[in-house]
């Protein structure tokens, strides 16, 4: 599957956020989007979520060995095929109501299920697998608005993941974990990717993190995409510096760059 950004041009009310945008997102990848605050990283995820209304240009999507003419429109799609295609992971959602854990869970079923609502054998066991991954067993039957803002973002990831789509959005997923599950969440990430062949795109701001666990990286700066490629050609001194209009210094680790304020 290839997502695919031909002339993408998104903004707010009257102010231009993406401009121009050309882009193809391959499949089997780990794709940061990186920027100042206000770049249209969350801008981007939610149009591809098809949340936010498109000015111009287009999303697509290809199917793995399709040619061109099987481009599928993320505009052309309902909803109930959009969400067999693409879960997202969005920012900042704490969720209120009395359903419990796992009600919030088994949500991520919904496109699969048959008229009559029932759940089949597998849909249980997804939900119940994605519960005890992201160590959210004890609140399984616990109301979703009694957890805190890290349990709730754990599961949003759950409900994500038994979507069980070929394309997967988060947006600023690690807002509300702790230092333990950010580095459980990436490597998990990794360890989808490897084994389903996801195309994972994630709007971030933690460069560090970016440069360890994501296979290819996106700078957005002033509507446009500044730069684009692994993270040894992307994330260079010259290249953060004028993104952040900051300076830092650079060190290599392991093939990795690990990027510090240069005070």
């Amino acid at each position: 599957m290839q997502l695919i950004l031909k002339n993408l041009s998104l903004s707010y009310k009257s102010n231009l956020v993406l401009e121009n945008i050309n882009h193809i997102f391959e499949q089997g990848q780990i794709h940061a989007l990186l920027g100042p605050n206000g770049s249209g990283k969350s801008t981007l995820i939610k149009a591809v979520s098809g949340v936010k209304e498109i000015d111009s240009g287009n999303i697509s999507l290809l199917p793995r060995q399709s040619n061109k003419n099987n481009l599928i429109s993320i505009d052309a799609l309902s909803p109930k095929e959009r969400a067999r295609l693409i879960a997202v992971v969005p920012q900042n959602s704490f969720l209120g109501g009395a359903l419990s854990v796992k009600d919030v869970i088994t949500l991520g079923r919904t496109p699969y299920l048959s008229f009559t609502g029932n759940l089949s054998e597998k849909d249980h066991k997804s939900v119940l697998n994605a519960i005890e991954r992201f160590e959210l067993t004890e609140f399984i039957n616990t109301p979703i608005s009694y957890l805190s803002g890290g349990e709730q973002q754990r599961v949003l990831l759950a409900r994500a993941i038994v979507q069980d789509t070929p394309v997967l959005l988060l947006d600023e997923p690690t807002n509300h974990l702790d230092l333990k599950y950010q580095n459980e969440l990436f490597q998990w990430l990794e360890q989808i990717k490897n084994t389903t062949d996801k195309l994972i795109i994630i709007a971030m701001h933690d460069l560090n993190l970016a440069s360890i666990y994501t296979d290819q990286i996106i700078l957005l700066k002033n509507k446009k995409i500044y730069a684009h490629g692994n993270s040894q050609e992307t994330l260079s001194k010259e290249n953060i510096s004028n993104i952040y209009d900051t300076k830092i210094k650079i060190f290599n680790s392991n093939g990795k760059n690990i990027i510090l304020p240069d005070h």
